[in-house]
């Protein structure tokens, strides 16, 4: 996706380019870590929940696969978001 050109229209549209990242900085900053502490508290009992789960979560940060994907938030008048 050329993120420049989906500004671009964004704008056009009457839309504010919040911010551009990546999917692991913005899963991180927004409460990835605390929601993968509480679920795997929750699994450690199931040790195949468990290891499902945090293979789950290192393919999400992953900065050579999902993790780099490019997270571009658009919005109007939006609230401030944390990250």
């Amino acid at each position: 996706v050329d993120l420049d050109a989906l500004e671009d229209g964004a704008r056009a549209a009457g839309l504010e380019v919040i911010q551009r990242t990546r999917q692991a900085e913005f899963l991180l900053a927004n409460g990835l870590d605390e929601a993968y502490r509480a679920a795997r508290d929750a699994a450690h009992a199931d040790w195949d929940s468990a290891l499902t789960l945090r293979a789950a979560v290192g393919r999400l940060l992953d900065p050579r696969g999902m993790g780099g994907f490019a997270v571009e938030i658009l919005g109007r008048d939006a609230p401030a978001l944390s990250g």
